[in-house]
């Protein structure tokens, strides 16, 4: 994390700390990521997690008490905008429309079927008592001046979530979404496939970065074994779920359509490096850095006058191929060159 670590020790965000929202937060405190976006923001890092389930809500706000930065969790189950909810209701009378999911005929449904009482028993066993408020994310963010990530995991065939935060995602400035979303089902603008979500991010100026975390499920005339001491995916299958990595990509000409920024654009331009390091896009960050060169070495001299991009980016080039900057790219035009005979 040569950039991230690098921004955080000369508090470069201390006057605009990165927000997150964690949509289905459970468990956040054992997040891989967001133990990296702690590590990176430290103290001037913002969560804001929601999820239905209260005292899981309550561990989690004692837990995140005690980590650097100023965070909050609420108890509440997101929803969308009225016109929203109204095209998912119908849409869930309509037996008309085509829907390709194979999950009742899957190992992991029939288990369930069988040996547990309710699907949601391996998920939320430990839980009894869900919240009474309905939040939708634009609503609770309209006075917010900057969000710069969300992540949505709610276990929903619809994308209600998503569109809940459809102003937001222009006006706030948001740099980046990871969605959980299915690979199959019923086809529909307000669909949770991966295929509707990112229509309509796309429609909002977003591309997509990333295809991880797929999810496999064998049917239940052929079982495959458990990926884990739980009914849940297998090692084999058809894919049915992923994370879908949707971002700005600052540097295209388009991608700044409708969109607001109230914060300096090279402190945007600079959390979205700092993202794209997380998810191993050195390439995009080395882009970032270099395409606004000079900006960037003016603006790093008032915070430390040993700091410039070419430092950076030998740093980012050194621990990726063991070599430096020139020979890098130098080495890289003789294996083209040789690949092109």
């Amino acid at each position: 994390m040569t950039l991230g670590k690098t921004l955080n020790q000369l508090r470069i965000f201390k006057d605009y700390p990165f927000v997150y929202v964690d949509a289905g937060c459970s468990n956040a405190d054992t997040s891989p990521f967001v133990r990296t976006l702690v590590n990176t923001f430290g103290d001037d890092l913002r969560i804001v997690g929601f999820d239905p389930m209260v005292s899981e809500c309550s561990r989690l706000q004692e837990a995140f008490d005690q980590v650097p930065g100023d965070h909050k969790i609420e108890a509440a189950y997101l929803c969308s905008h009225p016109d929203v909810e109204e095209d998912i209701t119908q849409n869930d009378d309509n037996d008309n429309v085509w829907d390709d999911d194979f999950w009742s005929r899957s190992w992991t449904k029939h288990c369930q079927n069988l040996f547990e009482k309710a699907d949601s028993d391996k998920y939320i066993s430990f839980e009894t008592a869900y919240a009474d408020q309905h939040i939708c994310l634009d609503e609770y963010f309209k006075d917010y001046s900057n969000v710069d990530f969300i992540k949505i995991d709610v276990d929903q065939e619809n994308n209600g979530v998503l569109r809940g935060c459809r102003q937001i995602l222009n006006s706030k400035g948001v740099l980046g979404l990871e969605v959980e979303a299915c690979l199959q089902g019923y086809r529909h603008p307000t669909a949770n496939t991966l295929f509707d979500v990112g229509i309509f991010l796309r429609e909002h100026y977003f591309s997509c970065f990333g295809i991880h975390t797929l999810l496999q499920y064998s049917r239940k005339h052929l079982p495959a074994p458990f990926l884990f001491n739980c009914i849940a995916q297998q090692n084999a299958g058809q894919m049915r779920q992923c994370d879908g990595l949707f971002m700005r990509d600052l540097q295209h000409k388009d991608s700044q359509i409708n969109i607001s920024f109230e914060e300096p654009r090279l402190i945007k331009l600079l959390k979205l490096a700092c993202l794209m390091e997380m998810y191993r896009l050195d390439d995009c960050v080395v882009e970032i850095l270099l395409k606004n060169r000079k900006e960037l070495d003016i603006m790093f001299q008032q915070y430390s006058p040993h700091l410039t991009v070419a430092k950076l980016v030998e740093k980012i080039c050194f621990s990726l191929y063991q070599k430096d900057y020139k020979s890098h790219i130098l080495g890289s035009l003789m294996e083209g060159e040789k690949r092109a005979q």
